[in-house]
């Protein structure tokens, strides 16, 4: 979840990994609230997803296989 949100937090601010997780420390101390609850929060403001999106917005459904992920040592290149 905290990777989510950091994702969420790089996208439009064209910021990297590392300084949205410092940008999400910041905002969960300045508002006394842990990493996971900041995370949350920033995932909860995300507008919903149109019903006809084929991008899996849950983890475990993309970790599953078939489920959008292709590991390039599993590609095939003609």
């Amino acid at each position: 979840m905290i990777e989510q949100a950091k994702g969420v937090l790089m996208a439009p601010r064209r910021i990297s990994a590392e300084q949205a997780g410092q940008e999400l420390a910041r905002r969960a101390q300045a508002s006394r609230r842990s990493l996971a609850e900041e995370a949350r929060i920033v995932l909860d403001r995300l507008p919903p997803a149109p019903a006809d999106d084929p991008v899996p917005r849950h983890t475990s459904e993309r970790d599953t296989p078939g489920h959008g992920f292709h590991h390039a040592s599993s590609a095939r290149f003609a």
